[in-house]
């Protein structure tokens, strides 16, 4: 996979796309992202099952807010 998607703006039809993910792991990562309010960290999605049984899953992914560019400023 050439460019890392972020966990908490990925959709659920992207999820499915990728490899290791099928319809129930991908549902479970929307899910418990709407759990922690949008923001799924890294230490959230290392608690699901999916992760559990392969972990090279969380390669695909970055943890970066879901508003993360609002808050960046010129220069960074």
């Amino acid at each position: 996979m050439s460019q890392k998607l972020n966990i908490n703006t990925v959709t659920l039809e992207e999820l499915i796309g990728l490899p290791h993910i099928g319809q129930i792991s991908a549902r479970d990562i929307i899910r418990l992202r709407e759990e922690c309010d949008g923001h799924l960290t890294l230490e959230d999605f290392v608690t699901l099952k999916c992760y559990k049984k392969n972990t090279v899953i969380v390669e695909y992914f970055t943890f970066h807010s879901p508003d993360a560019s609002l808050h960046s400023f010129p220069g960074e």
